[in-house]
């Protein structure tokens, strides 16, 4: 990992900050309903819990991108409320929405799905305008080719204990 990988890589969370608490898209009734009913077998079969998850990642394929990649495994400083990961499967519109939304919300040290509505997406979530535009900024080119930096977990990482010190939340 390279400091000018993480010094481009905060360029895209100081944007990506901006356009996340822009957002224009509301969530519908279909993302309350499948919120309620996760809420409801928490409450009440909590055994059953997993299966529902389970059955959720094979119809969502962003849930499954989500529930595989954002583990602790990998990304081992913050551990994400599963609603915020069936909201945000919900929401995004392709995989790199979703790997934006999680990575933003990783470096926000958000964790709770109350905490991400009220702080860090309270108009909505991102059009899908404002997510190309800091899709741009996260892509870096050297002498190898190009990739997305997002796809660094070590530059992740790096950029999050830059910024918290590595203190785990």
């Amino acid at each position: 990992m390279t400091d000018n990988k993480v010094t481009q890589l905060k360029t895209w969370y100081d944007a990506a900050k901006t356009a996340f608490r822009m957002g224009v898209r509301r969530p519908d009734n279909n993302l309350a309903l499948l919120l309620a009913m996760y809420a409801r077998l928490r409450e009440t079969s909590p055994d059953d819990v997993s299966a529902f998850l389970d059955d959720l990642a094979q119809e969502n394929r962003m849930y499954e991108l989500i529930r595989k990649r954002f583990t602790p495994a990998l990304y081992p400083h913050v551990s994400f409320d599963e609603d915020i990961k069936i909201y945000i499967a919900h929401m995004a519109v392709s995989p790199g929405d979703a790997v934006q939304a999680m990575t933003f919300l990783y470096l926000s040290r958000c964790i709770h799905v109350k905490d991400m509505v009220l702080n860090f997406l309270p108009s909505g979530y991102p059009g899908p305008d404002a997510l190309g535009m800091i899709w741009a900024l996260q892509k870096h080119d050297d002498d190898f080719g190009s990739d997305n930096l997002l796809d660094r977990v070590d530059t992740v990482n790096g950029l999050y204990n830059k910024m918290h010190g590595g203190g785990v939340k």
